[in-house]
């Protein structure tokens, strides 16, 4: 037993280590994710040639301090478990690389963060935290610091400038990711525009004008005059959802939109199966939430829309053929007082996801494709293009409408990208959808540990018709991926 190498002990029903396991002085592997651990052995120090530790998916509160003391470690993973904060002498560990701890209970990090130096993955997203410590600017090899969806309404404006000159430095696309923070909204470095707030940005004019006005002055500068009217029919209403995390779906109300978490139905609902395992629950909207919108896509103004997947379908594209019963959309006209919070029959923790209470706002949105080959082999560019483009590089696209698009409507490389309709957000080209529209597109999340296929997204399409109609039932979904 002592030569062993290698432990994998997921999914099982162990609620406690013996002492002797940290007597395997060879351990390199050890993963015991998906458990029922209330604590670690004071010992667990003794692992010192341990290099990859999964204890993700438990009940732990408390890290011994020994656990730093594993000189080998380069990995440790530990999210979804209640820890509550983290040893002081954290910066004994000389070669951790990566660090998961998302969805537990941090509300602070000790200033000794900042000495782990080799860190380059910190995924700190879901806790309680307010603040992070300055010591963080000593990372130098940072790559990935995550602190989305915890409670940081302050935050030192040299911890900003430090990781966005490595950013610079590294060309790396984002490296601080503070989104969903109070102090996400309120800074100007941080906050994205796009759209017509973006447009506003860039466009100042001395007499005041609609949108449409300054956008038939952004289509000229892009050399789009000609295709104005195509481009302005082709306008669509997308309403987009701003996202809150909730650490315990039983601490809200029921009938709220919102992702993930447990769906809240009738008592007589029966929960959605694919080849004998029950669906994931995705989402549910409160078509409530739509009656202030001028342009409200919904026939229906009250009930409840549910939408459920199975993440563990592997084909993806506009074809599924066999894996058709792999998701599905159901509207429930119900009023909210009579629905319960139902749980996921499923046994394994990770397939029901993280709580995010949604509000939704409206914003207009144009096709990835547009324009035929012909058309944009025609347009030139206006001579002060160039200067008047805000964004001066990626000069490689040289469609203007696809540029245009871009520079303004483009939340493609914002992980979250979650919509109810407008267009699909095309990875690969889908095809033309005649007579359909797109009902919903889910993006990769981290918060909701949405993965689709590699770096993708999924879009539920449904016929236009049948949106008129309050007809959900042949809802068609698009795996789309890099």
């Amino acid at each position: 037993m002592k030569n062993l190498k290698e432990i994998y002990l997921e999914y099982n029903n162990i609620d406690q280590l013996p002492e002797s396991i940290t007597n395997l002085s060879n351990l390199t592997n050890l993963r015991l994710n998906n458990n029922h651990l209330k604590k670690l052995p004071e010992t667990m120090g003794r692992l010192n040639t341990l290099r990859n530790l999964d204890l993700s998916f438990n009940y732990i509160e408390f890290l011994p301090k020994s656990l730093c003391d594993m000189a080998s470690l380069r990995e440790l993973k530990l999210f979804e478990n209640n820890i509550k904060e983290l040893p002081l002498n954290i910066a004994n560990f000389e070669k951790l690389r990566v660090l998961d701890l998302r969805f537990n209970s941090l509300v602070n990090l000790p200033e000794s963060i900042g000495d782990v130096k080799p860190l380059k993955s910190l995924h700190l997203s879901c806790n309680s935290l307010t603040n992070l410590p300055k010591s963080v600017t000593n990372l130098k090899y940072m790559k990935d610091l995550n602190v989305s969806g915890n409670c940081i309404s302050d935050l030192d404006p040299e911890i900003i400038d430090v990781f966005e000159k490595i950013k610079k430095k590294k060309n790396l696309p984002e490296i601080l990711n503070l989104r969903d923070n109070p102090v996400y909204e309120k800074h100007p470095k941080l906050k994205k525009k796009f759209g017509l707030e973006k447009i506003d940005y860039y466009i100042e004019l001395t007499i005041p004008q609609s949108w449409k006005g300054k956008l038939r002055r952004i289509l000229d500068i892009y050399g789009l005059s000609k295709y104005r009217d195509k481009i302005f029919d082709a306008i669509r209403y997308r309403f987009p959802m701003i996202k809150h995390y909730v650490k315990d779906d039983n601490n809200i109300d029921v009938g709220l939109s919102k992702l993930g978490g447990n769906p809240d139905v009738p008592e007589d609902f029966e929960w959605p199966f694919w080849d004998n395992r029950p669906l994931s629950f995705l989402l549910q909207v409160n078509l409530e939430d739509f009656i202030k919108f001028e342009k409200n896509p919904f026939t229906a103004e009250s009930g409840m829309l549910y939408f459920f997947y199975d993440p563990l379908q592997e084909d993806w594209g506009a074809e599924f053929g066999k894996n058709e019963g792999a998701w599905r959309v159901i509207y429930i006209k119900e009023d909210k007082s009579n629905l319960i919070r139902l749980s996921n029959p499923s046994k394994i923790r990770e397939y029901t996801f993280p709580t995010c209470l949604v509000s939704f706002y409206q914003v207009i949105h144009f096709p990835c494709r547009l324009l035929s080959g012909k058309e944009s082999d025609e347009i030139r560019y206006t001579p002060d293009f160039f200067i008047k483009s805000p964004l001066k590089n990626d000069f490689f696209i040289r469609d203007p409408y696809t540029r245009f698009r871009i520079d303004f409507f483009e939340y493609d490389f914002e992980f979250g990208n979650h919509a109810l309709f407008g267009y699909p957000d095309e990875i690969q080209e889908l095809g033309k959808w005649d007579g359909w529209c797109q009902l919903l597109q889910l993006d990769e999340d981290s918060m909701l540990r949405w993965t689709w296929g590699h770096y993708g997204r999924i879009h539920f399409m449904i016929k236009e018709d049948d949106l008129k109609r309050n007809h959900f039932d042949d809802v068609h979904l698009i795996l789309d991926s890099y």
